[in-house]
Parts: C-alpha cells; sequence; structure tokens
C-alpha cells in the first residue's frame, strides 16, 4: 500500500491541534499553580502549532521506517478499508481501556483526586489525541527506531525487544510528565509512586495497540479509559 507521508502528517497534526486546543484553559491554570511566569494563551497556542507540528512530522516520517500500520487516512486514500480491521481495532482498544479504568479505579484513589481537577471533555478528548500522538507516535516511533538503529541494525525491522524497549521508555516518560500536576494536589509520594506504577501498567497496552493497530487504536483506548473512568467515579 502507498504510504500517504503528507496527507498523513496533516491528519495526524490535525488530530494532535484538536487535542492541544481543548487542553489549552488547563494548561493556563497549572501555569499559574506551579508558580510559572505568565503565558499569554496565544503564545502557548503558538507553542502548541509548532510543537505537534514537529511531533506529527518526525513520528510521520519514523512509524513508516519501524514498520508500523499507518493511520486510517492512508487507507481511505488507497482505497484499501477492507485491509483495515476496524471492528478489530474498536474491540481491543475498547476492552483494554475498560480494564484499565477498573484497575486505576481500585489500584489508586489518589487518581480520582488528581482527574478531579479536570473538565470531562479535557479527559475524553484532550488527552487522548494529544499525548497518544506526542507519546506514541513521536515518542514510542523515535525510541524504537534509535534502538533499533544502535542494538539490531542488520535487521530488516525492529525485532519484538527493541520495540518493547521503545514503548517501556516512552510509557515512563509518559508517566513521570504528569508529576508537575500531580504534585499540585497530592503531597503523599507514596501515593504518587502507587498511582504512577498502576497507570503505567494500564497504560503500556496503549503502546502496543499502537504497535498492532495504529496510532488510532491508542486514541481510542485513552478515550474509553476516561469514559469508563468517569462512570465509575459517579457511581
Amino acid at each position: 500500500m502507498k504510504y500517504n507521508k503528507i496527507a498523513n502528517f496533516l491528519y495526524i497534526w490535525f488530530l494532535s491541534l484538536i487535542g492541544y486546543v481543548i487542553i489549552v484553559p488547563i494548561m493556563s491554570v497549572l501555569y499559574t499553580a506551579l508558580d510559572i511566569d505568565y503565558f499569554p494563551t496565544t503564545l502557548i497556542i503558538i507553542q502548541g502549532v509548532i510543537v505537534t507540528g514537529i511531533c506529527s512530522a518526525i513520528g510521520n516520517i519514523l512509524s513508516q521506517r519501524i514498520g508500523f500500520n499507518p493511520p486510517f487516512i492512508s487507507y481511505l486514500l488507497n482505497k484499501e478499508q477492507s485491509s483495515f480491521n476496524i471492528k478489530k481495532q474498536l474491540l481491543y482498544s475498547s476492552i483494554i481501556g475498560i480494564i484499565g479504568a477498573i484497575i486505576l479505579f481500585f489500584g489508586s484513589s489518589a487518581f480520582s483526586l488528581y482527574m478531579g481537577q479536570f473538565p470531562i471533555l479535557n479527559r475524553i478528548f484532550g488527552a487522548g489525541l494529544y499525548e497518544e500522538i506526542i507519546v506514541r507516535w513521536f515518542f514510542a516511533s523515535f525510541f524504537i527506531w534509535i534502538f533499533w538503529r544502535l542494538f539490531d541494525r542488520n535487521s530488516q525491522k525492529p525485532g519484538n525487544i527493541v520495540i518493547w524497549s521503545g514503548l517501556i521508555i516512552s510509557n515512563i516518560l509518559f508517566i513521570i510528565g504528569h508529576y508537575p500536576a500531580v504534585s499540585i494536589l497530592i503531597s503523599n509520594n507514596l501515593e504518587i509512586i502507587n498511582m504512577f506504577f498502576w497507570m503505567f501498567v494500564i497504560t503500556l497496552p496503549w503502546g502496543w495497540l499502537y504497535w498492532k493497530f495504529g496510532i488510532e487504536s491508542a486514541i481510542i483506548a485513552h478515550s474509553v479509559f476516561h469514559v469508563i473512568f468517569i462512570l465509575l467515579q459517579k457511581i
């Protein structure tokens, strides 16, 4: 199948920008809470356009090189929707998202407190779109490609160990990236460690989804996770 680089890039960039714009109001609040010098909303948006553009472009190149599935837009443009098993993708993504929400709900009460500071729209759509494209599409692809070139360059494509190493490292960065926002509400380090442990356990399979089905799968799982978690909080 022909890999439509420009179409894939614009599609991914568009999705990441939607997610970023949704979380912009929260970023302004977090900057204030963390005593970071005031950033005008315009500058925050410009920063997001640049960062998402760079990450979308690099991820677009590297995801193809490591042999991961292209975004759904490629199948549409090549009229090969039949080879894109959307039912299987939705099934696996939903199951993993649901199980993850249940595990984290019972595994960490601190996570409920942490999530309470964010509006529902930000959690379901903002986080799913923006974070997955930055963490999986960019960072995971980058680390897998680096490890492949450093340790397994004689192989035609990255092996399972290289892929899992990239997925694990990028997921660790994803978890650590939550610390500034978490530290605003939670001061008990043991609670934070426990929360981060369960966050790592339930989000690592999202990387597997990206590997096996494409970036949309990880986005779906992330969004389903938040939907189910919100419902559990209301019980």
